[in-house]
């Protein structure tokens, strides 16, 4: 995968309301025996599938790299022409939990500093760090405001998402009870017309 900006490339809201959407059409895609058999089943067994595990960041296992030569682009002194640079930059690896599709997915509440760039593999993000004129201080720097950052909006995901969930249930139950109450109805009237 390329890097990406986290938490920018589309809305949580409009994410979870697909999720949403998905989750109330397989309780209706359920066989009606399951509904009137075991409807806790039918709830319980569809809020596990659908629900959404918040994002949440390892930095107490994040790992850096040895020093790596790299180059920048840069625009020459005497020209408007791009040129590349030889720098010194490092790479830092961290693991992370939960739903990977909540690195891209903007929340409600959001800022609109740019945020840090990086690049997923597996359960872990990599984010590099490169200069020409690198030194210690600056990339402790780097790396204290990335992490502030990806904190932050992990926290403010979290937050959504935690509510989200909260509601998937009651949405499922909803949708279960809804379609139970008409599957009873309806042996109740077939009941009546074979008496």
């Amino acid at each position: 995968m390329s890097v990406q900006p986290v938490f920018s490339k589309a809305r949580l809201s409009d994410h979870l309301a697909q999720i949403m959407k998905r989750a109330v059409d397989a309780v209706a895609a359920r066989p009606s025996s399951e509904i009137i058999n075991d409807p806790e089943d039918v709830i319980q067994s569809t809020v596990a599938k659908f629900r959404v595990e918040p994002l949440v960041f390892d930095f107490e296992r994040m790992t850096r790299s040895d020093p790596l030569e790299t180059t920048l682009k840069v625009q020459g002194r005497d020209s408007d022409r791009i040129i590349d640079v030889p720098a010194t930059g490092f790479e830092y690896s961290v693991p992370f939990t939960g739903d990977p599709d909540l690195l891209w997915l903007q929340a409600s509440t959001f800022t609109y500093a740019p945020q840090p760039r990086v690049e997923k593999r597996d359960n872990t993000i990599l984010m590099k760090f490169s200069s020409q004129d690198i030194t210690a201080d600056w990339v402790k720097s780097e790396v204290s405001s990335a992490r502030s950052q990806l904190v932050q909006g992990a926290d403010w995901s979290s937050s959504e998402v935690s509510q989200w969930n909260a509601s998937l249930e009651g949405a499922v139950a909803s949708s279960v009870r809804q379609r139970e109450a008409l599957l009873q109805k309806g042996r109740a009237i077939a009941d009546e017309l074979d008496s």
